[in-house]
């Protein structure tokens, strides 16, 4: 699964999460939701910005969980 972005690449800014570290939540846990991810590890919990683009209309982040989400559970599916 590629995102185009470094692994170290933050996500979540509040929280300093990565992509790796969501990615690897989100694998190991099962993780199918944004809610399953802000309640397991509270990206996204604070300000919002990173849970979509919808929340993030002025593109503050270049990376949302719902696309991650989205990438993985296709890779998974498929």
């Amino acid at each position: 699964m590629d995102f185009n972005f470094e692994d170290d690449t933050e996500v979540c800014t509040c929280w300093s999460i990565t992509l790796e570290q969501l990615k690897k939540d989100i694998l190991e846990n099962n993780l199918s939701s944004i809610d399953e991810i802000t309640d397991f590890n509270d990206a996204g919990s604070l300000c919002g910005l990173c849970r979509s683009t919808e929340e993030d209309e002025d593109c503050d982040r270049v990376l949302h969980l719902s696309e991650i989400l989205k990438v993985i559970l296709e890779s998974k599916n498929s």
